[in-house]
């Protein structure tokens, strides 16, 4: 079963329990412990300034929905605490012993239990046996785990992109595809960002996409890549509306800009089948 294109992303948003403004924030990592890391508070994290030693600290397990975080730096690791002093542990960890999150990697952090959460290792390491049996009903049911995990019983998963790297191959000044590509069943799009890491005085760029919807601009409008950081843009008309399976990304920059580079991240809600 599959979702017809007029379905309306209010009502998609309500039935996974999802906030497409409220429930968002930009972080700085600080500290070098759970007891002066940056605190967590919204449900999508994206986190800057990560140096391999600052953090962001989760909040208490008890009774959370799960926590999306986003390292946005390319070059270094980003620590990821539960909350200090609360007996909280991530994955097979100590009690607050930090995660590590890799460079331009995120992940989803849910709450098992009380004191437990749980996370896809995102740093490239083997899951051990103690992490592994988090999933395996040692600390949660299967009713426990997809009552908070599996939105896909729902018809659709809500998701962020890595960063997707855009250099000199891609802003060449006519419209390239980038390395992504929207899933293969489909989806809807929500919202995109830029981080600019190498600016270019007056530079601009819109990013849309190819394919059977074939949008130029219809994700991003306008966006100014003059400043260094995250870049003012406007969402093109294609916020909203479904995409065609397998449709790729791509960008037009307002000229051959070789001294610029950026990372691109879309959030898209994914439709799958109902079983």
């Amino acid at each position: 079963m599959s979702l017809p294109q007029h379905t309306r992303i209010e009502t998609i948003e309500s039935q996974l329990g999802i906030s497409s403004e409220a429930n968002f924030e930009v972080l700085a990592a600080a500290g070098s412990t759970s007891a002066d890391a940056a605190i967590i508070t919204a449900q999508w994290t994206m986190v800057t300034g990560a140096d391999g030693a600052k953090g962001v600290a989760l909040p208490a397990a008890q009774n959370q929905l799960p926590k999306y975080v986003l390292n946005t730096s390319l070059t270094a690791n980003l620590l990821v605490y539960p909350v200090n002093g609360g007996n909280d542990n991530i994955n097979g960890l100590s009690e607050d012993a930090a995660f590590t999150l890799g460079p331009g990697k995120s992940g989803w952090f849910v709450a098992v239990s009380g004191t437990q959460w749980y996370t896809p290792d995102s740093g490239g390491n083997l899951l051990t046996t103690t992490e592994v049996n988090l999933l395996d009903g040692l600390l949660a049911t299967a009713a426990e785990i997809n009552a908070v995990c599996d939105q896909s019983a729902r018809g659709a998963i809500e998701r962020v992109s890595d960063a997707i790297l855009l250099t000199a191959t891609e802003l060449g000044g006519t419209e390239t595809n980038t390395s992504f590509t929207f899933p293969a069943a489909g989806a809807i799009f929500l919202d995109a960002w830029v981080n600019v890491t190498d600016n270019e005085a007056a530079a601009t760029m819109v990013v849309g996409t190819q394919g059977t919807s074939n949008d130029p601009d219809g994700i991003l409008a306008s966006c100014a890549l003059s400043t260094a950081g995250y870049a003012v843009s406007t969402r093109g008309a294609l916020a909203g509306a479904f995409i065609t399976g397998s449709d790729p990304v791509s960008v037009t920059s307002s000229g051959d800009l070789n001294s610029c580079e950026a990372s691109l991240y879309i959030r898209y809600l994914e439709l799958v089948s109902l079983s």
